[in-house]
């Protein structure tokens, strides 16, 4: 889904791609909110 949204925006840079498909989240979310830190 990240990969799909980014590709989208025109972003291709496999180091970004990457990047963004490993970082966890849900740790930058508030926590009212972290159930949906991945929709």
């Amino acid at each position: 889904m990240v990969q799909y949204q980014l590709v989208n925006r025109g972003i291709y840079d496999e180091g970004v791609l990457k990047a963004m498909s490993e970082t966890p989240r849900h740790l930058f979310v508030p926590e009212l909110y972290r159930h949906a830190a991945y929709d």
